[in-house]
């Protein structure tokens, strides 16, 4: 007689520990440190990679980075031995739009003074998720760190300071360390509860095929797994697209099928009704964010996980499977008049759930 499997909820607890640092003074030598492997401890989660230091300045007046604080990060990568090249491969400014993806208070960031030569104090937070939510789907994504066979590795690449802020300065009292933090689930006795289905959730970013250009700017979603969450990041003359310039975003399949549409004046409208309004911006500062929705400016998002009664938290009512159609496309209408420069691009951030063999 087979013995009938208590559900994994009922075997397991979120636990969380300390990892490892990395340290940042804004010097060619540190920009990329040895990658970390990761414990071989419990199903893995969630990351936390917490930067906190000062950036010291030439003088007064700079500018905040066209990324905001998120500009730290040219590269964020979480691999594992499982046939997919990555679980989490984006920049720090995909990463901080799909931290959003959970919500308005994410990522957590202290502002430092752009007035000041001084050393400034700066802080920024942003989870980089493994499992698909920390709610009702936690067991959706989860690694087993504890197989043998396999093994994950966090690494990073850091950008020039000056990607931060336009009058930071290398060295001297310049300073940033990214402490690492993992949130894991135990696994419970494999004989009386039941482990994970073997699913792997990636957040990936590309580049549009061409840079950024008045008119259509088309994006043809690679045919992996179900996407549940995509955010287009646009950039026009050196900056954040605004949402006027950002006329129209069509999602549209097999070349004929358009499921929706929306323009840039709409989107902030859709992210507050999706995730409410985040603390508002604190004047003068260099802050990861402005006005008051719950991505950065140029932000385009699409979500698919949200059917439920909370942010980030499936059925998958809304969700795409790439597989089952020919083309998945999203189409950015630039607006007539915008001025763009030959090195504006879009940046294409989604996730997707795929079946592991």
């Amino acid at each position: 007689m087979t013995q009938q499997l208590r559900p994994f909820r009922q075997g397991t607890r979120l636990r969380r520990q300390y990892l490892t640092s990395f340290s940042y003074d804004g010097s060619a030598g540190q920009r990329q440190p040895t990658p970390y492997q990761l414990p071989k401890t419990g199903y893995a989660a969630r990351l936390w990679l917490e930067a906190a230091g000062t950036i010291d300045q030439s003088g007064a007046g700079g500018s905040l980075g066209v990324d905001g604080l998120a500009g730290l990060f040219q590269s964020i990568n979480l691999s594992a031995n499982l046939g997919s090249a990555s679980i989490f491969q984006a920049s720090g400014a995909g990463a901080d739009v799909a931290a959003r993806w959970g919500g308005g208070s994410r990522p957590v960031s202290a502002p430092f003074s752009l007035a000041t030569t001084s050393a400034s104090p700066y802080s920024y937070t942003v989870p980089i998720n493994i499992a698909m939510n920390m709610k009702r789907q936690f067991n959706m994504g989860l690694i087993n760190l504890q197989d043998p066979e396999v093994q994950v590795l966090l690494a990073l690449q850091f950008n020039p300071l000056t990607s931060v802020a336009s009058l930071a300065t290398s060295g001297g009292t310049s300073s940033i360390t990214v402490k690492v933090w993992m949130e894991y689930f135990e696994v419970p006795n494999p004989a009386q509860y039941a482990q994970p289905p073997r699913l792997i959730a990636r957040t990936l970013e590309e580049l549009w095929p061409t840079a950024t250009q008045v008119g259509d700017n088309i994006y043809q979603v690679p045919r992996l797994g179900v996407m549940t969450d995509f955010s287009a990041i646009a950039y026009a003359n050196s900056a954040r697209m605004t949402n006027a310039a950002m006329n129209q975003l069509d999602l549209r399949l097999n070349k004929t099928l358009y499921v929706e549409t929306r323009n840039g004046l709409l989107q902030p409208a859709l992210d507050a009704d999706a995730f409410g309004p985040v603390p508002g911006v604190v004047p003068g500062a260099a802050v990861a964010y402005g006005g008051n929705t719950n991505v950065q400016p140029g932000v385009f998002g699409w979500y698919g996980w949200n059917a439920t009664d909370v942010p980030d938290n499936g059925d998958f009512r809304d969700a795409l499977n790439t597989e089952e159609v020919t083309t998945t496309e999203f189409i950015l209408n630039v607006a007539t008049g915008t001025t763009v420069v030959s090195t504006d691009q879009i940046r294409a951030v989604r996730r997707v759930l795929q079946a592991l063999q």
